[in-house]
């Protein structure tokens, strides 16, 4: 939100093409090689550099002998073409072979008649243009062009089935059975439901209007990222690679995949098979170990999606951070399943059995340990001795349908885990083969470290606790977990589902909630942030763009938001703006103190205070409908009681007028209050999904978690609001919260920190004041969600930050937001839209218009209208009007007074350093490479920049960082439509300004430098909420179930294909 970073012209050269490139670099020396530091459910090969996990993300391994080899860098200009692939070229670059198998590695290019040398130290960055010009060009929009490549994967997958499953097999002995059903079937599932529904989901998403825009059109535009990275693991390695593209095409995206290269066999078939099926302009393999991966990430990607272990998910997110790059992270960890006294253990067996040892252990939402009584442990043990014997006979090692381990590292640490425990069953290995029984462990020691990490093989310990309310304690002691299962009656199922946190939960069964399309899949805190499949999975690759199209005329109905300000005006302004207020109840006004700036001389000055918060939201105090409303009615007594003293302070930091403090820090709260309270019921409700043949006895539907314990950071511009407004999300969303108002606003941060106290829960809510050091204290605390408003320099550190801890976050940053005006307008309407939009409260607001983009003869025309709206708002003397602020602080001034030299001023440009005044000013004859046009202005200067017409401008803005807004006024409706399809922004506003973030319909935040993640209505319910996958079970008809249990027989993959399987749609289906 303030004055952001310079930001340099990315424009690409032309003529960018080339192959679907397979750029084959395995791993380098055995220090580094993934298998090396492979924790439990890594797949990255990024695990295996020790001095990578503390963050030194760019460093190049030290003392690594092997280098990377580059012959030609990948190049691209005229009318040539270049690409790179692997090639053989000489015995010195010839890989070579160690004992062990590792492979010294090199990447060539082949580039036509081209020799020209690498001079570049990014090998992809030639890669990443060829990818960026297609994106730029717009080849992947088109739903006919989505729907060829997603049928290309569907091809993909039917003509390489038997590769695929010699592959996976070759891996780790994967059964065919399960190959085909986990690593086949599913991902086409995926594609046939991507392709039904890809009409439906790209449609612009119209949603309600207020009085003021009923005349115009808004909506939702699903706009692709751009260019995505997925990296994938290595014990699924074409389910988690596929899946996550699936997605990433049908939203649009260039995408690169980086495949295990633990996974080999599965590795090498990706990267010399499927370059034959896509577009090779806009998608990429990219094969690579340690140093490449880490090259990789230097580079700039607009969405990252990784699965792989929380350790190499806290760099992949640090990496991303530098960027400001959102990412998905799919990781892992210890999934819990508390079994009660009172079940079918015959069938609880069978079904923990499957999920256990499906795969070998090696997946990451299998039942990680047991949970139960010391008497259910007694009788649950001979029925798991006897499901493991159904299910693969007397020795295991002799089945065709058990797995292997995926190498030796893993072998042997799997061997170790293994004394934690008394082994109860199994416990047989075979080095050699890399075979681990069925293994079940009791006696185990909690503190062990087969109960500290996540096991990832077939091995099952049992913890014995007195009663489910010890079960819950024990869960909840622990990080959450990617899954919790539960097999016990409804009431005990409901106690743990309410009482818990996980990524998803399952009563009754294991694994099956990941088999539907129509459930989100991911986790929470330790085990990742995200989700995908089916509709996730697309809406997790776009950007949803609030979208604001309004007629060019009526220009009555804007004078009401002009100055002069009058108090006609703004009872006018209320009428129209105004959300209906909900009805308060009689409900016992909360005045309990709450903490202001926290004091301490312990090293973690906030410790006490994080500690008082999350025992009050594991409690589950928050959680209730009427508590959550209680507070959000406390916050409207706050904003009605305390209006008068936010509008002293408001006048005592910026010199904001009362009307403007009335229209964006009071009525917009206020409306997003009552928009809540009236929804909030509705929100919290369970969503209940679509389900497959299998599960049609059974529940699936998805829960509303709130997250836990949220950081606020608001700005100074809108000190009130910013803070405000993601606070009622997060309430709403049942969460505890710290807000950390900004000290450069020291009015209203003194009187949020001294009066907000009185309002609300002291046991969940805090406000922390102070500076930078306070602020960077606070920051290395544990929270379980970060919202930031601020720059995109300060948003960087924040998202790093929150990286070591794995905390999702929103950016709510700025960026220079341009606004077009073609020659065919009404330039007075125009003027007076840009004139209000760029000189409300002087400038400083993040989605002001930055800059205009017209032509030198529409530059003449509206410099005399801009004039007039200018003197008609503020008089003759600005500086002498009640209505025009003042820039908050002395830096703050001298910085745009330093940038009025970039240009010559045509309109205003006096100031007067004692007031902090800076008059409107419109500046023409504006160098492009000057400051003035490097960085948000964020304060009242207006440069005008002239193009021959919007196809010069469309390039402009393509050419530059994606901005918060983009603002375009015409009287032709085609030129405002063209202008949205082929530019990317945070918010598009058609012949208005600023007047699309009203709008609580519309989600509200940025994309690329401009920020990440949204908010604003029931966006921001969502955004602090976490959406839980839940499937309840049936604890019967287990001959249904026996279908998909070894032993494995052709007839059971029928029958189970039949009954898991999505059609296209024109034919039959059972979905």
């Amino acid at each position: 939100m303030g004055p952001g970073q310079g930001q340099g012209d990315s424009r690409l050269p032309p003529g960018l093409g080339g192959q679907l490139v397979s750029v084959s670099v395995l791993a380098l020396a055995r220090p580094f090689l993934g298998v090396d530091g492979v924790k439990a459910g890594c797949g990255s090969a990024l695990s295996a550099a020790p001095q990578l996990a503390d963050g030194a993300l760019a460093a190049t391994p030290a003392g690594l002998s092997r280098r990377i080899k580059l012959s030609r860098s990948l190049i691209a200009g005229g009318e040539k073409t270049h690409w790179l692939e692997a090639v053989h070229t000489s015995q010195q670059e010839k890989m070579s072979r160690n004992e062990e198998g590792q492979e010294e590695a090199f990447v060539s290019s082949k580039a036509g008649k081209s020799d020209d040398k690498v001079t570049s130290t990014n090998p992809y960055a030639g890669l990443m243009n060829r990818l960026r010009a297609s994106w730029l060009a717009g080849k992947t929009r088109p739903m006919e062009y989505r729907v060829s490549q997603l049928e290309a994967l569907s091809r993909f997958l039917d003509e390489k089935k038997q590769s695929i499953l010699d592959a996976l097999a070759a891996d780790m002995r994967k059964p065919p059975f399960e190959g085909e059903f986990a690593e086949i079937l599913l991902v086409r599932n995926e594609v046939n439901y991507a392709i039904n529904n890809l009409s439906t989901w790209m449609k612009d998403e119209n949603v309600e209007k207020n009085l003021v825009v009923q005349l115009d059109s808004v909506f939702i535009r699903k706009d692709p990222y751009g260019v995505a990275l997925i990296i994938a693991p290595w014990n699924y390695p074409i389910h988690l690679l596929l899946l996550p593209m699936i997605g990433a095409i049908a939203a649009g995206n260039c995408v690169i995949i980086k495949p295990s290269e633990i996974s080999k066999n599965s590795e090498a078939l990706i990267s010399e098979m499927l370059p034959n099926y896509l577009d090779k302009d806009c998608f990429a393999v990219v094969t690579a170990g340690v140093e490449e991966t880490t090259k990789l990430l230097e580079n700039k990607f607009d969405y990252i999606f990784f699965t792989g272990s929380p350790r190499v998910g806290k760099i992949i997110m640090k990496a991303a951070a530098t960027h400001l790059t959102p990412v998905t992270l799919e990781l892992g960890g210890k999934n819990p399943c508390y079994v009660a006294d009172q079940c079918n253990l015959q069938n609880v067996a069978n079904r923990i059995v499957w999920g256990r040892f499906f795969n070998a252990g090696q997946s990451c939402i299998a039942p990680d340990y047991v949970l139960c009584t010391l008497e259910t442990q007694e009788k649950l043990l001979p029925v798991l001795r006897h499901a493991i014997n159904d299910f693969y006979g007397a020795e295991p090692k002799e089945s065709p349908d058990y797995a292997r381990i995926i190498n030796d590292k893993q072998f042997q640490r799997l061997q170790a885990l293994m004394n934690g425990g008394r082994v109860a069953i199994g416990g047989q290995t075979d080095a050699k083969e890399r075979y681990i029984a069925p293994t079940v462990l009791v006696d185990v020691s909690t503190s062990a470290p087969i109960m500290q990490e996540e096991i990832f093989g077939p091995i099952l310990p049992i913890v014995t606790v007195a009663n489910l309310e010890e079960a819950i304690d024990f869960i909840n002691a622990r990080e959450r977990p990617l899954s919790l299962y539960a097999f016990c009656d409804n009431k005990a199922i409901h106690q743990l589902l309410d009482r818990t946190s996980s990524g998803g939960f399952c009563g009754n069964d294991t694994l099956l909630h990941v088999s539907l399309v129509s459930l989100p899949f991911g986790g929470i805190g330790n085990s990742g942030m995200g989700k995908y499949h089916g509709k996730f999975s697309f809406d997790t690759f776009t950007h949803h763009r609030a979208s604001l199209l309004r007629n060019a005329g009526l220009e009555a109905i804007n004078r009401i938001r002009y100055p002069p300000y009058s108090d006609q005006k703004m009872a006018l302004l209320i009428a129209a703006f105004g959300v209906r207020q909900h009805q308060h109840s009689n409900r016992e006004v909360l005045r309990q103190g709450l903490l202001g700036t926290a004091h301490s001389k312990s090293m973690n000055p906030y410790a006490g205070l994080m500690s008082r918060l999350r025992a009050a939201w594991l409690a589950g105090r928050t959680r209730p409908m009427e508590y959550r409303v209680s507070q959000l009615e406390a916050l409207g007594r706050f904003l009605d009681e305390k209006k008068k003293s936010i509008m002293d302070a408001l006048a005592a930091d910026l010199r904001k007028p009362c009307f403007e403090v009335e229209v964006s820090e009071v009525i917009l709260c206020k409306n997003e209050l009552n928009h809540a309270l009236s929804n909030l019921s509705s929100w919290m409700k369970d969503e209940h999904v679509d389900r497959n043949l299998v599960t049609q006895l059974d529940t699936a539907f998805i829960r509303k978690d709130p997250y836990g314990v949220v950081l606020i950071i608001g700005p100074w511009n809108y000190p009130v609001q910013l803070i405000l407004v993601p606070l009622i999300g997060a309430i709403a969303a049942g969460n505890c919260v710290i807000i950390k108002p900004s000290e450069v606003s020291s009015c209203v941060e003194k009187l949020i920190a001294e009066l907000l106290p009185s309002y609300l829960d002291k046991d969940c809510f805090a406000v922390v004041t102070g500076g930078v050091k306070e602020t960077t204290e606070l920051l290395e605390n544990r929270f379980d969600y970060i919202f930031f408003t601020g720059n995109s320099s300060i948003g960087r550190i924040i998202m790093a930050a929150a990286a070591k801890h794995l905390t999702p976050v929103t950016l709510e940053l700025g960026g220079k937001n341009p606004c077009y005006v073609a020659e065919d307008c009404d330039l007075q309407n125009v003027a007076n839209r840009v004139a209000w939009g760029r000189f409300f409260n002087a400038g400083q607001t993040c989605i002001a218009p930055d800059y205009v983009l017209c032509s030198q003869e529409t530059q003449e025309k509206l410099l005399p209208a801009l004039r007039r709206a200018i003197t008609e708002f503020y008089g003759a003397n600005p500086q002498e009007s009640p209505d025009f602020a003042r820039i908050v602080s002395d830096k703050q001034f001298q910085r745009l007074q330093a940038l009025m030299n970039g240009g010559c001023v045509a309109i205003g440009g006096q100031t007067d350093e004692k007031e902090r005044y800076i008059a409107p000013t419109v500046l023409v004859d504006v160098s492009i490479s000057a400051p003035i046009m490097q960085e948000e202005i964020f304060g009242p200067i207006l440069p005008i920049v002239t193009v021959a017409n919007v196809e010069e401008a469309i390039d402009f803005i393509s050419a530059r960082e994606r901005p918060l807004a983009v603002y375009a006024f015409s009287s032709n409706k085609k030129v405002l439509n063209e202008v949205l399809k082929r530019t990317s922004s945070g918010g598009f506003g058609g012949n208005d300004t600023i007047m699309h973030m009203t709008l609580i319909t519309l989600p509200f935040g940025g994309i690329g430098e401009s920020g990440l993640g949204m908010y604003h209505g029931k966006f921001s319910f969502d955004t602090f909420s976490h959406h839980r996958t839940c499937l309840l079970r049936y604890t019967g008809l287990e001959k249904l179930n026996e279908l998909r249990y070894p032993p494995y027989t052709q007839r059971n993959l029928a029958l189970l294909s039949s009954t898991f399987e999505i059609k296209r749609k024109g034919s039959c289906t059972l979905l």
